[in-house]
């Protein structure tokens, strides 16, 4: 007889699926990983019949446990299905930008409306995804019964219900973060059916049990039941630590993620600062604020340059950050002369300069990887400042960060952005906070209990803290504001091409 209590938590994560056992008690008991890799646009059943076997292989190897509930964590990506659930088309992922499309909406959307979605127009927002195949594939267009995320998608596998948290509903463009509603003027103005859209929840609801059908593919309990969930950056600030507000957590993974978790409503909020736009986000947790938002490809740029400039591919990235971190040693702040844009795949939080590329300046024939590397983790350093910085502006003052993900094992990365923010960074036991936020999510609706409650349950403890140099920070204070120059010039050069 069962007498352990355990829930599902998966993360589908932009390089890796990863599903966890875990309970109040144990805490992780078992887990497995997939790799994987997406692109702009996907076969979001592959997704699917992976975290079948994975759930499979899980109970198979603890059947001794009572799974009470799965709760779904997912990078940002959009999926098209038809009145019977099957997906018309490939599903769209953050990589996916629609920028001709968006010059054209930003000459007839008003941004004093837009605002009402908690941030300004750019070209991830899923509106535009699917105004482009209104526009193109009219044909398919048609065929669609909903619009829903990648996670839902999951979730509507597993239930065959139709629903979405108020987080990810924000990143569709068509959300009233105020109202909690779908904004009718808006969704005019994109050409979308109201009834192509899901009813909308929070992240603690349940969505509902597992379908008999479903039973028929994986090895669920009957009365298992499926936690609404939210998105992986989301979740990886529950992850790490914030369930309670006033603190910030930076999410290192393949993107970087900057949340501030506070109870002040949007309304009272700069949305803009000299250019500089963050996302106002409904937290998973009722009663919460999320600002901040995701910046480009840093954590993925890292992995690239280090491919790139390593012999041996069969070094972990821990190893290898060892390595290029003595590369890097006594090159001083400022790299001598060299700036590194991490832009490979474009600007995100809080410029959201799409057409930025990756770019490298001020380098001559003295200069070695070591300052390559570390101009790299410089750049990717300025560019979370200037969302801290922004941040600030709007009258949110950051003093606590905590880091967390797979690059929390890069301690001069931690170090120089400690630098540069000239704060003191902690980080957290669980670096993989997305997989643990889910956790996290399953107790709390498990249990019935409030979030004060449950931070006492399922604890993330400080393991390290990186504290500012003083006289580093002064030194990046200069450096920050000739990036900045850079990187606004830079955009001039890539908008024009």
């Amino acid at each position: 007889m069962c007498t352990i209590n355990a829930n599902l938590a998966l993360d589908v994560g932009s390089n890796s699926l990863k599903l966890a056992l875990h309970s109040n008690k144990y805490g992780f008991i078992y887990q497995i990983q997939r790799k994987h890799s997406i692109s702009a646009r996907i076969n979001v059943d592959d997704i699917w019949n992976t975290v079948k076997e994975m759930i499979n292989e899980l109970i198979k190897k603890n059947d001794s446990y009572n799974i009470q509930s799965i709760c779904i964590s997912s990078f940002l990506g959009w999926v098209a299905v038809d009145s019977e659930g099957y997906p018309v088309t490939e599903a769209w992922t953050w990589m996916d930008k629609q920028v001709n499309l968006l010059h054209k909406y930003k000459e007839y959307v008003p941004n004093s409306l837009f605002q009402t979605t908690g941030r300004v127009l750019n070209s991830e927002i899923a509106a535009l995804k699917w105004a482009d195949l209104k526009n193109n594939s009219p044909y398919i267009f048609n065929k669609v019964a909903k619009f829903t995320t990648i996670k839902d998608y999951l979730n509507f596998k597993l239930t065959g219900i139709h629903l979405i948290d108020a987080t990810h509903a924000g990143y569709t463009g068509l959300f009233s973060i105020f109202d909690f509603s779908w904004n009718k003027e808006l969704l005019q103005i994109f050409g979308i059916e109201p009834n192509k859209l899901p009813y909308l929840g929070e992240g603690t609801d349940i969505v509902g049990n597992i379908t008999s059908k479903v039973r028929n593919e994986v090895s669920l309990p009957p009365d298992t039941l499926v936690i609404l969930g939210g998105p992986d950056g989301a979740m990886a600030m529950i992850g790490g630590g914030g369930l309670q507000k006033n603190c910030a957590v930076n999410v290192m993974g393949t993107t970087d993620v900057l949340f501030f978790i506070h109870d002040t409503s949007p309304k009272q909020l700069n949305y803009s600062y000299e250019k500089r736009y963050l996302i106002h986000n409904r937290h998973l947790i009722p009663g919460l604020w999320l600002s901040g938002g995701p910046l480009g490809m840093t954590g993925g740029s890292i992995d690239w340059f280090l491919n790139l400039f390593t012999c041996n591919q069969n070094m972990g990235f821990t190893s290898l950050y060892e390595t290029f971190g003595d590369y890097a040693k006594g090159v001083n702040p400022g790299s001598e002369g060299v700036f590194f844009i991490p832009a490979l795949s474009g600007e995100r939080n809080p410029t959201w300069y799409s057409n930025m590329r990756g770019t490298l300046i001020g380098v001559n024939p003295e200069h070695h990887k070591g300052h390559l590397y570390k101009a790299l983790l410089e750049g990717i350093g300025y560019s979370l400042k200037n969302a801290i910085d922004a941040l600030n502006d709007t009258g949110l003052n950051i003093e606590t960060i905590y880091c967390l993900g797979g690059g929390t094992k890069n301690n001069l990365a931690l170090q120089v952005r400690s630098d540069i923010f000239g704060k003191t960074i902690y980080t957290k036991k669980e670096s993989e906070a997305s997989i643990l936020g889910a956790a996290i999510l399953c107790s709390i609706t498990m249990e019935d209990s409030n979030k004060k409650e449950n931070s006492k349950i399922i604890k993330n403890p400080i393991i390290k803290k990186f504290k500012p140099n003083k006289e580093n920070n002064n030194l990046y204070k200069e450096y920050y504001m000739k990036y900045i120059e850079i990187l606004t010039e830079m955009n001039k050069v890539y908008s024009t091409n």
